[in-house]
């Protein structure tokens, strides 16, 4: 049906001897017409009207019988039923799978219609030819000719399904090879890269065959400690202290210093105090407080404070410790990737000992020094922040660029570079859908969403209401990223180091429109490329 035509000898058969007559039917009796007078082109379209007609309902018919054959064959043994269906149209099944193999967003429709009617359109082009020719029988021309369609409509019939399955086979195969909607002409044309196709080839053995994780990726608030009680107690006690060491009133200095929360985004910028409080305190001024009595009863009261909530109120999950210690002993490496600044991150880490197994710490650049501060003033901010960005663990610390935060993937891509890993062998581990899980979705990493993180209402209460509602903290998504599975406690992380068979992962990624398939938008066709 797809490749071969009929030989002379053949076509001189047909015409002497037609092989299919359903003579029977009053519709299928060809009308005996005078043509001695006949108008421009009527010989040809008597050929072609009463052929086609003809030619295609014997088509048709013998297809049904043959339908009618193999279910009955497949009914009684499918595989052997299957066996003769591909064994007799395997040629059709790899013309289909190989144009769509090569250009499935392009021509393939195009390609595979003109390929599986080439037979048909030679057959026409024939008996129109020889219908031109007023010496020959109009009647064995048209009889040819309805043996020729009849011929080509049954072999079409009964080859679609191995067509049909061949252009799926081929557009898929193309799908996990090239990508989605590319083919063997994209990689001629330039547009695809042979690393792609290792990307791609990589990927589809990662979804049959998974790798065991050899990097594991961690957040760090939520996620391995406590994170809001400690800064709701903090914070609390901090302004507390400040509104006793000035004498102002409580309820000012929490609005003053929610005024600054809202606007910084943040609990634990390093020059919160200096910013809420010196203008009020007109600090340095004749007659005022001086730069080392604010630092003395303002500032430094305040941290301690915050230091102090920590110590008691930020806690480790439990199985953090010995969850880490496993990964660390099985080969895994450990790494934390926090969107805290490094001067915070550091602090809470050394406290539990955790920056000790950690291969690097990775957190945000710190917030540039403010305008408009005196220098004595902002001199303290720094010292504070630099005491704090030396202590244990400095050496691991990989300060991130603020743009650069967690979902953005550019720095997970770059670890995941570095490491000679793929993202498939990448654990992210985190409580927040919009970064943790977001830049595990936007890497290709696996997400593992650690749901066990609690949230404690009074004091999540009490960090709104000292910001005044204006800290509004991280967005939340508006579509809910993609993650693998959620962790119920810490230590279901080692239940998760090989993931499984991701086959319905596969098959998302082969699959999509068939090369046959309408709408031919799909390919490119009607000016639509995808």
């Amino acid at each position: 049906m797809l490749l071969f035509t009929d030989s002379p000898a053949q076509k001189r058969q047909k015409m002497d001897n037609p092989t299919v007559k359903l003579s029977k039917s009053d519709l299928l009796a060809a009308p005996q017409i005078d043509f001695s007078d006949s108008g421009l082109f009527e010989r040809e379209a008597h050929v072609l009207s009463t052929g086609l007609r003809n030619g295609l309902t014997k088509g048709i018919k013998h297809s049904i019988n043959d339908l009618s054959d193999f279910g009955s064959a497949f009914a009684k043994n499918p595989l052997s039923a299957t066996g003769d269906l591909i064994e007799k149209h395997w040629s059709e099944a790899a013309v289909a799978a190989t144009i769509s193999f090569a250009a499935p967003r392009k021509w393939a429709n195009t390609l595979l219609t003109l390929a599986s009617t080439r037979g048909v359109a030679l057959a026409t082009a024939e008996s129109m030819a020889l219908a031109a020719k007023p010496g020959l029988d109009l009647n064995k021309i048209t009889d040819y000719y309805s043996n020729s369609i009849a011929s080509e409509t049954h072999a079409l019939l009964n080859a679609l399904p191995a067509t049909l399955a061949g252009g799926a086979v081929g557009k898929m195969t193309a799908n996990g090879v090239f990508g989605k909607n590319l083919g063997a002409y994209d990689l001629a044309s330039g547009k695809l890269k042979f690393s792609d196709i290792k990307s791609n080839l990589w990927e589809m053995h990662d979804k049959i065959l998974p790798p065991k994780a050899r990097l594991a990726v961690m957040d760090l608030d939520a996620t391995l400690v406590s994170t809001n009680k400690h800064m709701a107690v903090g914070l609390e006690a901090g302004m507390k202290k400040v509104a006793e060491n000035t004498g102002l009133p409580e309820a000012e200095v929490k609005s003053l210093f929610g005024e600054q929360y809202g606007k910084l985004q943040s609990f634990a910028h390093p020059w919160t105090v200096e910013l809420a409080m010196a203008e009020r305190l007109k600090v340095g001024q004749p007659g005022a407080m001086t730069f080392e009595q604010f630092r003395a009863q303002v500032s430094d009261p305040y941290w301690s404070a915050i230091k102090d909530a920590a110590k008691e109120n930020l806690h480790v999950y439990d199985g953090v410790h010995s969850t880490i210690a496993e990964l660390n002993k099985q080969g895994i490496k450990v790494v934390l990737f926090s969107n805290s600044p490094g001067s915070a991150v550091l602090p809470r880490m050394a406290m539990h000992g955790l920056e000790a197994p950690m291969k690097n710490i990775l957190a945000l650049k710190n917030i540039s020094a403010p305008e408009g501060l005196a220098p004595e003033l902002l001199a303290a901010g720094k010292e504070r922040m630099a005491s704090q960005l030396s202590g244990s663990g400095a050496e691991k610390l990989i300060l991130v660029p603020r743009e650069l935060k967690k979902p953005n993937p550019t720095a997970l891509d770059n670890l995941i570079r570095q490491e000679n890993l793929r993202p498939s062998q990448v654990m992210m581990i985190g409580d927040s859908l919009a970064s943790d899980m977001g830049i595990a979705q936007n890497t290709g990493a696996r997400g593992l969403w650690a749901r066990y993180s609690e949230i404690h209402k009074p004091y999540d209460a009490t960090l709104n209401q000292v910001t005044s509602g204006n800290y509004k903290g991280e967005a939340i998504p508006e579509a809910k990223p993609r993650f693998e599975a959620e962790l119920h406690q810490f230590s279901d992380i080692l239940k998760k180091l090989k993931p499984e068979r991701d086959l319905r992962g596969l098959a998302t990624k082969v699959g999509g429109l068939p090369g046959w398939q309408v709408p031919l938008q799909s390919y490119g066709l009607l000016g639509h490329d995808k």
